[in-house]
């Protein structure tokens, strides 16, 4: 079967670079290793001149993303339910579902939000004043089949129906596709970048230590070495200082450069770690 083969592969090239799934996958790569999770959601569009249909993979973002809390699998697999939240402009959202019309305005009618920020806080399904509502998108698995529906605190927009997107043998599959890197005890999603910030600590630490010792002097004298102390402190503080010092008594500067390089060489190693 090469030729089939040669087929298959050419027309799974196709699809990548017409959906741009090497730019896609980076950006979903990103969010994973930086906030953890990430992932994207495999759809179709009809051309309305051509009346073809082409396949589209849009990165969700990572913050409008949401799972069940209690899956445990890198890739969601035991997750028995998944979604997406969307804020939209009412009148879209009417267009969109104009069936769901009496849903949307009790959603709207029940505003109590005044913020102008691009994500509302949470708990809130309406903004009144640039009038939008949240949409939830959320695909739930029951008897092993994935199901998908559209609702907004006023009721359901649509759905509650078989998810389009079939797996090889013509079963309902889910088309949003997450990935996790790390996952801890408490069902945490976690990146790399978690696993850097205590050496990123040791690394300011180390620096600031280095830059105190080499800017610092440390004076070993006798009582009455110097007829005032505070303004001797002062003057070793300066590039140019200048004490005077009574003649026959102790007074020297302590080095420390030794401590200095003792820190630049812990420095170097937390750099190499990192």
């Amino acid at each position: 079967d090469e030729g089939a083969a040669n087929a298959a592969t050419d027309a799974l090239r196709f699809v990548s670079d017409t959906a741009r799934f090497s730019q896609t996958k980076t950006q979903v790569w990103e969010d994973v290793l930086v906030e953890g999770f990430g992932g994207a959601l495999v759809g179709c569009k009809h051309g309305k001149a051509s009346g073809k249909v082409e396949i589209t993979i849009k990165r969700i973002p990572w913050d409008r993303l949401f799972r069940d809390p209690h899956s445990r699998e890198r890739d969601f697999s035991d997750a028995m339910y998944k979604g997406i939240v969307t804020w939209m402009d009412y009148d879209e959202a009417v267009r969109k579902w104009p069936d769901a019309e009496d849903a949307l305005a009790a959603t709207i009618s029940q505003s109590n939000s005044e913020t102008y920020d691009d994500r509302p806080k949470y708990r809130i399904w309406a903004d009144g004043k640039r009038q939008r509502v949240r949409v939830v998108e959320i695909y739930y698995r029951t008897n092993g089949v994935w199901f998908q529906a559209f609702y907004t605190e006023g009721g359901l927009l649509s759905g509650n129906k078989p998810c389009e997107y079939v797996d090889q043998d013509g079963g309902a599959e889910c088309p949003l596709i997450l990935f996790s890197a790390y996952c801890n005890r408490e069902n945490e999603r976690y990146g790399i970048v978690r696993l850097l910030i205590s050496l990123q600590d040791e690394l300011n630490k180390r620096r600031s230590k280095a830059l105190h010792l080499l800017s610092v002097r440390q004076v070993i004298a006798e009582k009455g070495a110097v007829a005032d102390v505070a303004e001797a402190k002062a003057e070793l503080a300066k590039p140019d200082g200048y004490s005077q010092v009574t003649p026959g008594i102790k007074f020297c500067v302590a080095e420390t450069a030794d401590l200095a390089e003792g820190q630049f060489k812990l420095l170097a190693e937390t750099a190499q770690a990192m």
